[in-house]
C-alpha cells in the first residue's frame, strides 16, 4: 500500500514538472513570435521614412563630409574674395571665389575666377575657371587695387571695379544658363564735374533684353538716351576685364553712333522760358528743416544751417530768390532722375531724405536759356519735388526741406 501511494506522488511531481516545462516553451515561442513582428514592423516604418524624406536621410549620412572650399584652392593662391548663394536652381549652396597666385616676385599676381556647384554631399566640382575676369593691381591706376567687390545677387555673380584718376567704375554681371557662363548685365562708366558737382558718364546694358541706357553731361546738361540692340552673350571663359565691351558715351555722341540707329531721349525737359509757363512749384517757400542723411560731408556747420532755418524763397516766372539775393526772369530745367542715378549723383536714396518712391525730378535754376549759368546763390539753385507743398533744397552737401507759406 505504501508502495502505491509513493508510486502516485512521483507520477504527479513528473506530470506538473512536464506541465511547467510546456508553458515556458509556449512563452519562448510567443515571444520569438513578437519580436520578429516589431522587427518587421521597424523596417518597414524605415522604408517608408526613407521614400518620404530621403533628402534628410542623405544630410544626416553626409553630415561629416561637407568639403571645405579652401581645399580646391590650387597650391600657391590664395582667396582675394568669395561669396556663396544657389548660381543653378538646384536649392544647394554653391560657391564663387576670387584667387590671386602668391608670386614675390612679380609685380602684377596673376588672378582667376572659379565657381563651383555644391553637391548633396557636401563637396563641390568646378564649374568654371576664367583667368581674365579680375582686374589685377597695377590696373586700378592711382586708386590702387581696382577690385572692388564680388557678390552672388539673383542668382548671378557681380563683379564690381573701381580706379583710375578718371574715377571709372565697371559692374559685370554672369549668370549660368544653357549649360555655360554668359555676361548678361555690364555697366561702364566714371565720373565728370556739372556745374560743381560730380555726375555719371556712363553706359548700362541689358545684353539679355538689348535694353541699353546712356548717361552723359553735354553742353551743360545730365542727358540720358535709350536704346535697344541684341548682341551675341559673351562666354565667361573668354571675357577679358581690362578691355571695354562698349564704346564710351561720349563718343557715341560726338560721331552721332549708337548701338542702335533709334536713340530714345530720356530724364530731362528744357522748359521754355518761365514767363510762358507755370509749375507746381511755383510760389513762396520757407526752409523748415535740415534733413541731410547721416554720413553725408557737407561745408556747412550747425551753426550755418540755424540760420537758414526760417528763411524764404520765392520761385515764380519773374523771379527765383533766396532770402534777399534775387535772379530775375530764370530758367528751370527739370531732370527726371532714378534712384540708382541718384545715389551716384549725391550719394543717397529717395527714401533716405522722406521720398517713398524710385523716381524723381530735380530742378536746377539758371540765369539763361541755354543753361549755362546758375542763379548766383550757394543754397536754393537746385531742389527736388517731394510734392505740391515739400520741396527739398540740395547745396553743398545739405538737405533742407522747403513747405509752402499759403
Amino acid at each position: 500500500m505504501k508502495k502505491l501511494v509513493l508510486l502516485i506522488i512521483i507520477l504527479l511531481f513528473n506530470l506538473t514538472g512536464l506541465v511547467g516545462c510546456i508553458n515556458e516553451n509556449e512563452a519562448d515561442t510567443l515571444e520569438t513570435k513578437k519580436q520578429i513582428a516589431t522587427e518587421k514592423q521597424i523596417t518597414s516604418e524605415d522604408k517608408h521614412n526613407d521614400n518620404l524624406d530621403s533628402n534628410v536621410i542623405i544630410e544626416k549620412q553626409n553630415k561629416n563630409k561637407i568639403q571645405d572650399v579652401e581645399s580646391l584652392i590650387p597650391t600657391g593662391w590664395n582667396i582675394l574674395k568669395s561669396a556663396e548663394g544657389d548660381l543653378n536652381k538646384d536649392g544647394i549652396i554653391d560657391k564663387a571665389v576670387a584667387i590671386e597666385k602668391t608670386n614675390k616676385t612679380e609685380l602684377d599676381s596673376p588672378r582667376n575666377l572659379l565657381i563651383f556647384f555644391g553637391n548633396k554631399d557636401g563637396s563641390y566640382t568646378l564649374s568654371i575657371k576664367a583667368e581674365k575676369a579680375i582686374l589685377v593691381v597695377s590696373e586700378g591706376g592711382p586708386f590702387g587695387d581696382p577690385f572692388k567687390d564680388m557678390v552672388i545677387d539673383r542668382g548671378s555673380v557681380l563683379l564690381k571695379f573701381f580706379g583710375g584718376s578718371s574715377r571709372w567704375y565697371k559692374r559685370y554681371r554672369f549668370r549660368y544658363q544653357d549649360n555655360g557662363w554668359y555676361l548678361i548685365g555690364a555697366t561702364e562708366g566714371g565720373f565728370e564735374e556739372l556745374n560743381g558737382e560730380m555726375v555719371p558718364d556712363e553706359i548700362d546694358y541689358n545684353l539679355i533684353t538689348g535694353d541699353y541706357i546712356i548717361t552723359t553731361p553735354k553742353d551743360g546738361e545730365l542727358i540720358k538716351m535709350k536704346g535697344n540692340k541684341k548682341k551675341e552673350l559673351l562666354n565667361l571663359k573668354d571675357f577679358i576685364a581690362n578691355e571695354a565691351l562698349f564704346k564710351s558715351p561720349k563718343e557715341i555722341l560726338h560721331n552721332y553712333i549708337s548701338l542702335d540707329e533709334n536713340i530714345a531721349m530720356e530724364g530731362e525737359q528744357t522748359l521754355e522760358p518761365a514767363c510762358e509757363s507755370t509749375e507746381d512749384f511755383y510760389g513762396k517757400w520757407i526752409v523748415h528743416k535740415d534733413i541731410t542723411p547721416g554720413g553725408i560731408p557737407g561745408i556747412y556747420g550747425k551753426e550755418d544751417i540755424d540760420q537758414m532755418l526760417g528763411t524764404e524763397i520765392v520761385y515764380s516766372k519773374e523771379i527765383a530768390s533766396y532770402g534777399e539775393q534775387i535772379c530775375k526772369n530764370p530758367f528751370y530745367k527739370k531732370t527726371i532722375v532714378e534712384d540708382n542715378d541718384l545715389i551716384d549723383m549725391f550719394n543717397i536714396f529717395y527714401r533716405n531724405i522722406g521720398i517713398e518712391s524710385h523716381k524723381g525730378i530735380i530742378v536746377d535754376v539758371y540765369k539763361d536759356n541755354k543753361f549755362t549759368e546758375k542763379m548766383g546763390v550757394p543754397i536754393g539753385s537746385k531742389f527736388i519735388i517731394k510734392d505740391k507743398n515739400t520741396l527739398i533744397l540740395k547745396g553743398s552737401g545739405i538737405f533742407l526741406e522747403l513747405k509752402r507759406i499759403k
